[in-house]
């Protein structure tokens, strides 16, 4: 079963670098998309859409999340899951156009370096003595440049909850329980939408998950991809069946 993990923004391969070696020990085959090069969230869907084969597991976090919930709405048949972690899809509201607005202009000034470390670094981890250096690392292989594309798609992305409820594959929904980005009662509310998902709160992590808990995260989503994998054969059983 192919596993798509899309990272978050300002983030790279290694938002997921526990989950993808414990899916591969797994017997997952594994990637890791690059969402710094498109400037809309619709972009970014049809080249991830683009690249990936039939029945794969989507692992989307924060803005990886809202491309998975893109994906849902431009071609859901290619899906086997869908896993939706620290995000929120709806559309931004007043706040975070406003704040997305003035970072924009302090990058364009030559800010960059100053915006990451005074507004992300800590406060996307519940553990920032551990996590904060990998974090600006991060945001810096990302470059101004492709903050500028992430953040002009951010603005202007739409609400997706309802696509996503459409969707009949396997759905994961996780939640850090000090998330001050996307807190847990976001998460609740997609729950509500989508009875059929798994929703958790991880416990001491915050909006990086991944970053925080990430033995916690990887056992829960292996767990969570045996799932789908059996859901796929168990599919594939009931066609063979349906046409012998």
């Amino acid at each position: 079963m192919n596993v798509i993990f899309l990272p978050g923004s300002l983030c790279d391969a290694r938002l997921f670098g526990s989950q993808v070696a414990a899916a591969t020990k797994a017997g997952f085959s594994c990637q890791v998309q690059d969402l710094s090069i498109d400037d809309s969230i619709e972009a970014m869907a049809a080249r991830v859409i683009a690249s990936i084969p039939r029945q794969s597991v989507l692992v989307g976090l924060s803005m990886g999340a809202i491309v998975a919930a893109e994906i849902v709405s431009q071609a859901p048949g290619r899906l086997a899951g869908v896993a939706l972690m620290n995000t929120n899809l709806r559309a931004p509201d007043s706040a975070q156009l406003a704040t997305r607005s003035q970072w924009a202009r302090q990058v364009r000034s030559g800010e960059f370096a100053r915006v990451v470390a005074d507004n992300l670094t800590d406060a996307l981890t519940f553990f920032p003595s551990r996590n904060s250096q990998l974090i600006f690392d991060m945001a810096m292989s990302v470059t101004s440049a492709g903050f500028l594309r992430q953040n002009k798609a951010l603005l202007h992305r739409r609400d997706r909850r309802n696509d996503v409820a459409q969707l009949s594959a396997p759905v994961l929904i996780t939640a850090g329980s000090d998330d001050q980005v996307c807190p847990p009662a976001l998460h609740a509310d997609l729950a509500q939408r989508l009875p059929r998902a798994r929703f958790q709160i991880i416990d001491q992590a915050g909006h990086l998950s991944t970053l925080d808990q990430p033995a916690v995260v990887s056992d829960m989503l292996i767990d969570w991809l045996t799932f789908c994998n059996e859901q796929i054969h168990t599919q594939e059983g009931i066609h063979e069946h349906q046409h012998a």
